[in-house]
């Protein structure tokens, strides 16, 4: 929560009327759109039934380091500073949530933190 007021938080909702979004997280700007199909190695698209709506969240903690939770969403990245217009992520930490039984008020827990640390 102390992130929220310094400008360090944003969310996503990508629908119809808003099938991007832009959004500036210290010194970088996300470009967030709905993630394309999947190609498994057989070269088929995969598409689920009923894919939830694209959304995220996004925490910057640091000058390089953001955290993202979300669904269905592909990201990029630039520097709103000078320089070279391109930007990589060095480290990438995905992780998976699962349902923990009988946990009401807090039934997820997951399996291993979930951060990217970005690379000028």
């Amino acid at each position: 929560m102390e992130n929220q007021p310094q400008g360090r938080v944003a969310g996503v909702l990508l629908e119809a009327l808003t099938p991007s979004q832009k959004i500036r997280l210290g010194d970088y700007t996300l470009h967030v759109v709905r993630r394309g199909p999947r190609f498994p190695l057989g070269g088929t698209s995969v598409q689920a039934p009923s894919e939830p709506t694209p959304h995220g969240i996004f925490i910057a903690t640091g000058p390089d380091e953001i955290y993202m939770a979300g669904d269905g969403l592909t990201v990029t990245f630039a520097p709103v500073t000078p320089g070279p217009p391109m930007v990589g992520l060095g480290t990438v930490e995905e992780s998976h949530f699962e349902a923990v039984a009988g946990c009401g008020a807090a039934p997820w827990r997951a399996t291993k933190p979930a951060r990217a640390t970005i690379s000028p």
